[in-house]
């Protein structure tokens, strides 16, 4: 396994990140980005900043999200409920700062979080929960059903 710098790191989780945006399956560059961030939190090598609200919280109001500080790097990722308890709010993200620019390409960049992580990066089976396929509705001909007669006698009217 080679050492990389933290710098090298955060370089290649940016790329990473900025790739998974416009990918047309991101869950698998997102879930590499959360395990490499998560081990450089246990290693004391990216700090937590605080919570931010999220830009695109969905059908939520206001989604708080987390900021992580690594090498002059910072990334967001899903808050959990400790930090809630743990760290300030930050209120809304400054849309004027961007982080430095980086030139690795996407392959050197999940060659060097591999790597790092010492794992494919890839979400076992276990991890992600698969949706059913929904259940195509059943359509039958009219009349196409068993017909039942009805049992009593029918009296006239007079």
């Amino acid at each position: 396994m080679k050492k990389y710098t933290t710098r090298q790191i955060a370089e290649a989780i940016f790329t990473v990140n900025k790739h998974a945006k416009t990918a047309l399956n991101p869950r698998e560059l997102y879930y590499l980005k959360k395990l490499t961030i998560d081990k450089l939190l246990q290693e004391k090598r990216a700090q937590k900043k605080g919570l931010q609200y999220s830009k695109n919280s969905g059908v939520a109001q206001q989604a708080s999200s987390l900021l992580i500080e690594c090498s002059g790097y910072f990334f967001h990722t899903k808050a959990r409920k400790a930090d809630f308890a743990t760290l300030t709010h930050l209120g809304y993200q400054d849309e004027n700062y961007r982080n430095p620019p980086s030139s690795i390409n996407l392959r050197t960049a999940r060659t060097i979080l591999t790597d790092y992580i010492g794992t494919s990066g890839k979400p076992n089976a276990a991890s992600v929960t698969k949706q059913q396929a929904p259940i195509p509705p059943v359509f039958t001909k009219l009349g196409d059903g068993q017909l039942t007669l009805p049992t009593q006698s029918f009296k006239k009217r007079s």
